[in-house]
């Protein structure tokens, strides 16, 4: 009799520990973020019996509580936290943080202050916990923390390393026609300088790149206050970018052009209008329509990329009578060195010392070979070279790209040279293009050629990248249809017209 007395009390506690659960913790998927009324009990640790799992110092246990329909009996763990528990499905551990403790269950947090409360620790409110929603969660975090404005961009995507192809398709030899950059590396004096710049890294740069900006006044004929200098020139297009534009301000390029320009307005919560190229160039009579009382900001990419067309003096002279005095006109002339035209206008000299409203941009990444190093500049009214000041990061241009750019600046000669052979390369692959029935848009006159190729631009550009040739597909620059090859050195000019031959002849992968 004493016997069976001690097993019914036996199975009175367990049913009691069973009215003592939570009934969240039932339902594991489901576990939300605990109540404010969650019972303050002790929880069961590995070593002690049931029966003294649930009591509170000083208390006895309960000995009875109402059944709950649905709640599994407690089990034993299958022993110590030494990895993650291959039945912490079924485990039943007094609390989901002594399950976290025991089993390894990644579901619920758990720390030591935990254990010894014997409650799981509150998470973040409106997260669940539950297995898969970690991302979820992330996508909760996204839509309260970032604007809507920087959720919706298409970043800029750069072209494909050449160290990259060389590994993804196990190619010997990778030329890169894909971004634009000069094919022949910084200048002599460049190398020399950046060899005496070494010994000075561990310094700081001139944040106000006094010498490189007072080289440039002189070799412009402007004020040292009217030169800006910036980690390239879409640096600066970002820069004064933030200077002018309010969220619901507009801009007005030519569409397709240079994504930065869109890129940089939709994130401030400005609206672009984008007007469609005529015959390959930017329609400027048609900006000038799209110009209205919330415009500030007409970008002029001048020769356009990635088209490489430019407009006349007479074209660029009529727009500039005509756009009003709010604007400001960024005259994108990056690829200004290349070009050997006497109709192409030099925005210094006939349009910011005339007075216009104007910021001009040019850049050491193309014919001075120095994309790696990043250093591009503008030239502006003092009031604009001011205001992209408060606004650009400090110390963006590294004391080694300011002393290669200065020491580049005095070597004309190889200017000459480099043009002359970027115009020859040009003919040489318009020539190949043309000879596979190809035709470039034209008159180009920088160091690239667009081709329009219709739905076959993304398949010529993967049998291209096979052939060990990296070109560049313009979908983000609005030119889906089309691709873009940048003119390299002789050698490589010719493996590219090889490359093209072998594809359009659908000739195997030569590697």
């Amino acid at each position: 009799m004493r016997q069976r007395s001690r097993s019914r009390k036996s199975r009175r506690t367990r049913r009691g520990l069973r009215g003592l659960r939570r009934p969240d913790t039932a339902r594991l998927a489901g576990f939300a973020a605990p109540s404010s009324r969650t019972p303050r009990w002790r929880p069961r640790r590995p070593g002690l019996s049931t029966r003294t799992t649930g009591r509170r110092p000083g208390r006895r246990s309960p000995r009875r509580s109402p059944r709950r329909s649905g709640v599994s009996t407690l089990r034993p763990c299958p022993g110590p936290r030494l990895g993650p528990c291959a039945s912490s499905s079924s485990c039943r551990s007094a609390t989901p943080s002594i399950r976290a403790w025991r089993c390894g269950d990644s579901r619920f947090p758990y720390n030591e202050a935990t254990r010894r409360r014997g409650r799981r620790k509150p998470g973040r409110p409106g997260i669940s916990h539950r297995v898969g929603a970690v991302p979820e969660a992330l996508a909760k975090v996204a839509a309260s923390v970032f604007r809507p404005a920087v959720t919706g961009l298409v970043p800029y995507e750069p072209g494909k390393p050449v160290e990259e192809v060389q590994r993804e398709l196990g190619l010997s030899r990778v030329v890169k026609l894909a971004s634009n950059e000069g094919p022949y590396g910084p200048f002599p004096a460049a190398l020399e300088a950046l060899a005496r710049a070494a010994a000075e890294l561990n310094r700081y740069p001139d944040g106000g790149a006094y010498r490189l900006r007072g080289a440039l006044a002189e070799r412009h004929g402007v004020r040292f206050e009217e030169v800006a200098v910036g980690a390239g020139a879409d640096a600066l297009v970002d820069c004064v970018s933030q200077a002018v534009l309010n969220p619901g301000d507009e801009i007005v390029c030519g569409w397709p052009s240079f994504p930065s320009y869109v890129i940089d307005a939709l994130k401030l919560g400005a609206v672009p209008r984008r007007v469609p190229l005529a015959d390959h160039r930017y329609d400027l009579e048609a900006m000038l329509s799209e110009v209205g009382p919330r415009t500030k900001i007409v970008y002029v990419c001048h020769p356009n990329n990635p088209t490489g067309t430019m407009n006349s003096r007479a074209e660029l002279d009529s727009y500039f009578e005509q756009v009003p005095g709010h604007v400001l006109t960024v005259l994108d002339q990056a690829y200004f060195e290349y070009i050997d035209e006497p109709e192409y206008p030099d925005g210094v000299e006939e349009y910011l010392k005339a007075g216009r409203s104007v910021l001009v941009l040019r850049t050491f990444s193309k014919i001075y070979g120095l994309a790696g190093l990043r250093v591009g500049y503008g030239l502006a009214s003092e009031e604009m070279v001011a205001a992209i000041g408060k606004v650009k990061r400090a110390f963006d241009v590294s004391s080694a790209a300011q002393a290669a750019a200065l020491a580049s600046l005095d070597d004309g000669p190889e200017i000459e040279r480099r043009r002359r052979l970027n115009a020859e390369g040009r003919v040489a692959l318009t020539e190949a293009f043309l000879d596979h029935g190809l035709e470039p848009a034209g008159p180009a006159v920088a160091n690239f050629l667009y081709v329009d190729v219709g739905d076959d631009a993304r398949a010529l550009f993967d049998s291209l990248l096979h052939e060990g040739v990296i070109v560049r597909p313009l979908a983000g620059f609005g030119a889906p249809g089309a691709i873009r090859v940048s003119v390299g050195a002789p050698g490589e000019n010719e493996f590219f017209s090889e490359a093209l031959g072998r594809v359009l002849a659908g000739v195997p992968t030569v590697t």
